[in-house]
Order: structure tokens, then C-alpha cells, then sequence
């Protein structure tokens, strides 16, 4: 196991410590011949994002990730943390581009830090912050900045800190790019670890130690960006609203790692609004990438953007808790999209849309999946309605949670006087 999660943290390497801040210990069944003990609780008590309902407090965090059925424990009075899986032989590549991820968020989380699903790369001005969903661009942002000469922390997930100053730090030194665009990056492609396995597999690049010098630990943060696709001849940065902004770092984050809630919705909420934020229209030129982020970084270091202004914000100066939209659907072709469009329509900026498909035989998913907005999407075999809200509520991250049913529509404002 060591060989194996050692080369993605190896440029954090320190001498060695006798009183350690925190101890993991990391084992499989396989080489140890020894088992774990049998799961104390039925399959049902298990999500998709990890969770086990019931397993979960104050002080004791534990997880179960199905793809790569891992076991994860902590025990945050006494730092100590356990990743269990049966065989080694068997973990997905991504495991090995970012081992430990869950144990490393609950850390995060008690040290008044986050993990964040992002990416950043810097100059000598400072570091971006380079956020969204898969497929826009994040890797392709990163990885022409590296070979552009930038300084790198991370391309897939970061630690970030908010005082005095928005801090980013780097965890793993690798990166993950989709397969048919590692010809792109020439000066990087040699990199690659997993060349026999690209047609079923991202390409996982270790970039320590070859890179070292341009790795580093932390760097300040001076704005976010998430970038756009767009078959354009140059490169633009336009600002950005802060919901937008906040929507595009949560997404990913709060689907992905177990236990969030409150404190991670907050966290990101504080993080936009004290960073400018942009949106990146990447154009057809690669190269001119490092370009237009080098050239932004040097005009925000002479000239630097005002603060956001703050809307997550009442007028009283209430803070908008994250809200949970639970929608059950079953064969709802007709009704789907104007329900989602519904939700939208409420102006309610703090917003995450959880659609469970209770086993539709039309087109339900298909019309999901199309809708240009981020929705947690989860389908099952029929069980009605009260199973499909309860299976949403097994994977939401909201303080409050409320319920609309695929063919009806709320009135004007509702979501915002419910709240």
C-alpha cells in the first residue's frame, strides 16, 4: 500500500516525526491476512457519497466508497485514522492520483481548513483557484500553465486555508487528464504512468519529482476562475457573479466527500466572497492560456480588484443556509425540466438540486442529463414516492430539505419565504 499512495504526497515528505499530528493506519487484507471485522449495519445504511447513517459524530467519521471499497475511519480525539480495503491489486487510478482523500477532508475540516475539488496554478504574484464541474477545462487550464513555466499546486484537489489570508496549498503533485488531449502537452506527456490503460482510463501524470522546482507547498490566493469552452481565437476574462461562483466550487465538492454540510457550504460561501471571481473563455490556442492568466495575475498585483460584494447575505445579515431540493420522478418526461426550471426560477442562490429517478422507463434521464445546470442525479428501482425522498435524503448536504414532486410547481417566492 505504501509504494502505491507514497508517490502522489512524496514532495511533502519531512523528516521523520515521533509525535505526529495525526497517524493513519493503512492495510489490506490481502498482504496482512487479516480481515476486517463485518459492517455493523445493513447495505441500506450506505450512500452513494459514502456516508453511513448511524457511523457518524463529533468525534468518530467513517465512509465507505463503493468503486474503490474502501473503508475509512477517524477518530478525531486521538488523531488517529484507518483506509481498509481488501486487495490493493484492485484500486481505480484515481485512487492512486489522490489517495487518502477522505481522511485528508475530515483533517482539513478540524484544522479549519477544506479540501476543495479544484484546481491551482501561480506566478510570482500569487496563485488562481481554478473551479467547475468535470469537463470544463480545469486540467487543460492547469496543465498549459505548467508547461507554461507556472508554479503548481494541484490539478484535482487543493487544501485551502481563510485566515489571516486565502491560502492555497498543495496536497498531491499529480494530475488527471482525459485521455485524447495528452497529445497536447508534449513536454508533459512522458509523465504518464498509465499508458497501457488510456483507453479506459484518465491519464495520470506524477509530476515529482521532475517538476520539483515548480511545485509548491503553498502560495496566497488572489482570485477564482472556472473556465468555458469556447471556439474563440483568443481568451477572455469577464467578472463573474459570486453565487455562480460558489455553485461551481460546491458542486463537486459536496457530491464527492463524505459529511458535508454545513460548515464546508460556509467555508466555500466565505471563500467567494472574499476572492474576486471570473470566468475563463478559453479559445482555440492553448498556449495563449498561461499567457492571459499571467498577464491577469501581473494587472490584479498592480491594480487589485475590490472586494466582492458580499450577497449571501439577508438584509438583516442573516446567512442563506444551503437548501436541499429533493424532486422523486417516475416516467416524468413531461414534467421534469419545467419542475428544475421551477426550482431556478426562485432566485434562491444557496441551492442543491437532488433529482431521484424512482425506476422510469422513458426519456427522465435523458432529459436530465441535458439540462445545463449541475444536479445530483441518482436513479433506483420503483419503491414510490416515499422511497425516492427518503433515497434523497440519504445523500443531501443541506441544513434544510424540502420537497417538490415532478409535476407540480411552487408559487413565486415560496422557496425563499419557506426558508
Amino acid at each position: 500500500m505504501v509504494s502505491r499512495f507514497i508517490p502522489a504526497l512524496d514532495h511533502l515528505r519531512i523528516p521523520e516525526n515521533n509525535s505526529p499530528d495525526l497517524t493513519l493506519c493503512i492495510w489490506d487484507s490481502f498482504s496482512t491476512s487479516t480481515q476486517m471485522v463485518p459492517p455493523p449495519c445493513p447495505r441500506n445504511c450506505f450512500t452513494d457519497r459514502g456516508d453511513i447513517w448511524g457511523f457518524n459524530s463529533r468525534r468518530i467519521k467513517t465512509a465507505f466508497h463503493w468503486i474503490e471499497c474502501s473503508l475509512n475511519l477517524m477518530d478525531l480525539e486521538t488523531n488517529t485514522g484507518i483506509y481498509w480495503v481488501q486487495t490493493a491489486e484492485t484500486l481505480p487510478y484515481w485512487v492512486y492520483a489522490s489517495p487518502l482523500r477522505t481522511l485528508f477532508h475530515w483533517w482539513m475540516e478540524k484544522n479549519e481548513c477544506q479540501l476543495l475539488h479544484a484546481a491551482a496554478v501561480g506566478t510570482e504574484h500569487g496563485a488562481v483557484l481554478i473551479t467547475g464541474k468535470g469537463e470544463v477545462g480545469k486540467s487543460t487550464t492547469a496543465l498549459s500553465c505548467v508547461q507554461g513555466g507556472f508554479y503548481y499546486l494541484a490539478d484535482d484537489y487543493v487544501v485551502i486555508r481563510l485566515e489571516p489570508e486565502p491560502l492555497v496549498y498543495s496536497l498531491y503533485s499529480t494530475a488527471k487528464l482525459n485521455a485524447d488531449f495528452v497529445a497536447n502537452f508534449p513536454d508533459l506527456s512522458k509523465f504518464v504512468k498509465n499508458p497501457e490503460n488510456l483507453d479506459q482510463e484518465k491519464a495520470v501524470m506524477f509530476l515529482h519529482p521532475n517538476l520539483k522546482n515548480q511545485i509548491l507547498p503553498e502560495m496566497p490566493l488572489k482570485a477564482i476562475i472556472t473556465p468555458r469552452i469556447r471556439n474563440l481565437d483568443d481568451f477572455r476574462l469577464t467578472p463573474l457573479n459570486r453565487w455562480a461562483i460558489q455553485r461551481a466550487m460546491s458542486f463537486t465538492t459536496m457530491s464527492q466527500l463524505p459529511y458535508v454540510g454545513c460548515y464546508t457550504h460556509d467555508f466555500i460561501g466565505k471563500l467567494s466572497s472574499r476572492l474576486p471571481s471570473y470566468v475563463l473563455e478559453l479559445g482555440k490556442d492553448l498556449r495563449r492560456i498561461p499567457v492571459a492568466i499571467s498577464d491577469f495575475l501581473a494587472g490584479l498585483s498592480a491594480h487589485p480588484a475590490p472586494s466582492p460584494i458580499s450577497s449571501c447575505t439577508h438584509a438583516d445579515g442573516e446567512t442563506r443556509p444551503l437548501v436541499s431540493v429533493i424532486i422523486p420522478v417516475f416516467n416524468g418526461e413531461r414534467f421534469i425540466a419545467d419542475a428544475v426550471k421551477n426550482v431556478l426560477s426562485q432566485n434562491y442562490p444557496a441551492l442543491e438540486i437532488i433529482v431521484v429517478d424512482d425506476g422510469s422507463k422513458d426519456k427522465t434521464e435523458e432529459i436530465i442529463k441535458q439540462l445545463p445546470l449541475d444536479i445530483r442525479y441518482f436513479k433506483q428501482e420503483n419503491g414510490g414516492p416515499a422511497s425516492a425522498r427518503n433515497r434523497g435524503i440519504k445523500d443531501a448536504s443541506g441544513e434544510f430539505i424540502v420537497f417538490l414532486d415532478v409535476d407540480d410547481l411552487w408559487p413565486e417566492n415560496n422557496l425563499n419565504i419557506l426558508v
